[in-house]
């Protein structure tokens, strides 16, 4: 799988730190963003191809963030951490658009698998799209040539 740009956003220094530098490790490309604020204006410079987001951070929590993404029509892929493990988080971050949920503390390998399977199907589903553009541009390039296929 080729590399991915991921934008890690958490609060704590030492999570960005380590899933940074652990990730480049894995051969993504990572930014990182302290808050939710800073990550909206990062999603925008640097166009992820998933955003890692923690749930509890000052200014806007994770939870926001999503919403918020999610409410501009930004879909870029989220992978959501967080220390509280209630069911009640989980199913709302999955509700408000997020793609996954890992709760602290957790392996690096897992977290590694989990963006791996995410990438993998968000880049299934971007090439069915372009397939799908294709064929379409096609069929009315033939009815343009052709005419129109009514009988």
């Amino acid at each position: 799988m080729e590399s991915a740009r991921i934008l890690i956003v958490d609060d704590e220094a030492g999570v960005r730190d380590l899933l940074g530098d652990a990730l480049k490790m894995a051969g993504f490309e990572t930014f990182v963003a302290p808050d939710g604020l800073t990550a909206l204006t990062m999603q925008r410079k640097h166009d992820p191809e998933l955003m890692i987001i923690d749930i509890n951070m000052p200014k806007m929590d994770g939870f926001e963030l999503v919403e918020r993404m999610r409410s501009t029509g930004i879909e870029t892929p989220v992978l959501m951490l967080s220390a509280r493990g209630d069911r009640t988080d989980v199913t709302k971050g999955l509700r408000i658009g997020a793609d996954d949920y890992v709760k602290k503390p957790f392996g690096l390998e897992e977290l590694v698998l989990r963006i791996q399977a995410i990438l993998r199907r968000t880049r299934a589903n971007e090439n069915q799209m372009k397939y799908c553009s294709a064929d379409l541009f096609h069929l009315m390039k033939q009815n343009t040539k052709y005419g129109s296929m009514k009988n």
